[in-house]
């Protein structure tokens, strides 16, 4: 087995490991590959790679491969032969790195980022038998609840305090604070040290036991390399674009990534026909806009074209107009336009000078407010 050294004596192996785990935009594609397709791509060996040619295991990455396997299990995750054999042809020091990036990205996906505090701190045991009654309560002392005078629901005088940091008046005798773990009316964590969390009376019974081995599992495949991985990235973007109905906030995130391995001037991906509406809007918009950093893309011109020909209704112009103006393609809350280059300007007037002036009106009047802002 091969490997390319640069000038500083670290592998390209190893640097690429290093890539791996600093470059957010690359990360992202990764975990957004992971979570639809369930498969992981690595870094290429072979300075030259061979086909049909299986790497030559490291022996010295062995023990990390089984180490790494072990973490996956616990969380869910099996690895396929393909994929194992990939890892086992990294240097120790690569295959941590990558084995490190992977684990994050599983774990962001489980959710184990977020908290997962329950709101009743003998949950279930204490959870209401009425929730409905629970939600009226909460909403009549946020309505009614007034403080130095005696609780809406219970009537008792010198019970009802703010609670921090929410401010939310709540009453003591009504929502037990040795149950609560936050702030009965908004749910929000309250501070460590807040008098309403009193120490539980009847304190649960804790006792060490083995945790559950993962019910369903779910093997990882091998995707191939970071070229393989671009390849990947257009597939699910086709996808995407071929897709009628509006996207949803990690798919509409997907997009944006996928889309960032494309180029905005060759245009050959590029279905003539968007049939998600929403969708159509992200995907021209971001053809006029400009990656971070940088001016208005050179080829700005050059893809108007493309551009209007895909605007089929006036409603379909204020979607592009909306999303240039950092709103949303569905048209809620519709910001105020932002101004546009002149070229796009005059292009998009010209596009909307080219429909049926009949279907246009109709059209724009649905929704006129947008219109003048």
């Amino acid at each position: 087995m091969s490997t390319t050294t640069r000038p500083d004596g670290m592998s390209a192996d190893d640097a690429d490991a290093d890539a791996y785990d600093d470059n957010d935009t690359a990360r992202g594609l990764t975990l957004a590959l992971l979570l639809r397709r369930g498969a992981v791509f690595l870094p290429a060996v072979d300075t030259v790679p061979v086909p049909e040619r299986v790497p030559d295991p490291v022996p010295e990455s062995l023990a990390g491969v089984a180490l790494l396997e072990a973490d996956l299990f616990e969380r869910g995750f099996l690895l396929s032969a393909p994929l194992r054999q990939a890892l086992a042809a990294r240097t120790p020091v690569a295959l941590a790195a990558t084995g490190r990036a992977l684990l994050t990205d599983i774990d962001e996906a489980l959710g184990s980022d977020r908290d997962h505090t329950p709101l009743f701190r003998r949950f279930p045991d204490s959870t209401p038998r009425d929730t409905g009654r629970y939600f009226v309560n909460r909403v009549v002392t946020l309505l009614f609840q007034h403080p130095s005078q005696p609780c809406v629901l219970c009537g008792t005088v010198g019970t009802v305090h703010a609670v921090s940091p929410c401010a939310h008046l709540v009453c003591r005798s009504c929502f037990d604070g040795s149950d609560f773990s936050a702030c009965p009316i908004c749910h929000r964590i309250l501070d460590a040290d807040d008098p309403f969390l009193r120490p539980s009376s009847r304190p649960r019974l804790t006792f060490r036991r083995r945790e559950a081995l993962p019910s369903r599992l779910r093997v990882l495949a091998y995707g191939g390399d970071f070229a393989a991985r671009t390849e990947a990235a257009g597939d699910e973007l086709r996808r995407l674009l071929a897709r009628t109905a509006a996207l949803s906030a990690q798919e509409t995130n997907d997009l944006v990534l996928f889309l960032g391995t494309r180029d905005r001037t060759e245009l050959d991906w590029l279905p003539a026909s968007l049939p998600g509406r929403e969708t159509k809007a992200r995907v021209l918009a971001w053809l006029l806009s400009a990656p971070k950093n940088q001016a208005a893309p050179e080829n700005q011109a050059g893809v108007l074209p493309a551009v209007t020909a895909r605007l089929d209704t006036a409603t379909d112009i204020l979607r592009l107009l909306a999303v240039l103006s950092g709103g949303d393609p569905g048209l809620v809350g519709m910001p105020r336009i932002a101004p546009v280059p002149r070229p796009v300007r005059r292009a998009l007037l010209a596009a909307l000078d080219a429909l049926d002036p009949a279907l246009a009106v109709a059209d724009m009047r649905r929704h006129r407010r947008a219109w003048i802002r």
